[in-house]
């Protein structure tokens, strides 16, 4: 297990899990949590023996709560001389994953 405090990685048997550790924030995405998460499903590719992959958050109030609305500025600012920000990225990398991932969503969730 990987401990990098606002994302945690495990792999259970074949079973890579990807935990958003912000209980307290209700998961919500800063710069860490989405390099976290970056780096997960990069591992998760890495690794032959991995054949799926869980995203899911810590706590019960909610499994992500989106962009954290304070200090978020790092992690969503437009950088003109990298086009490409951090979640960008991160969303073409799990469009692009050739391995399935699973959201393990509990309580209520919204579809906006």
């Amino acid at each position: 297990m990987t401990d990098t405090t606002s994302v945690i990685t495990e792999k259970r048997g074949q079973a890579f899990w990807i935990t958003i550790n912000r209980p307290g924030k209700r998961n919500a995405l800063n710069g860490d949590v989405i390099a976290g998460i970056a780096k997960g499903y990069r591992n998760a590719h890495d690794d032959k023996d991995v054949r799926l992959i869980v995203l899911t958050g810590a706590g019960d109030k909610a499994f992500c709560a989106g962009a954290e609305l304070q200090n978020s500025g790092a992690a969503f600012a437009m950088n003109h001389s990298k086009p490409n920000v951090d979640y960008a990225d991160l969303l073409r990398l799990s469009q692009n994953a050739t391995k399935p991932a699973v959201a393990r969503v509990g309580g209520v969730c919204m579809e906006v």
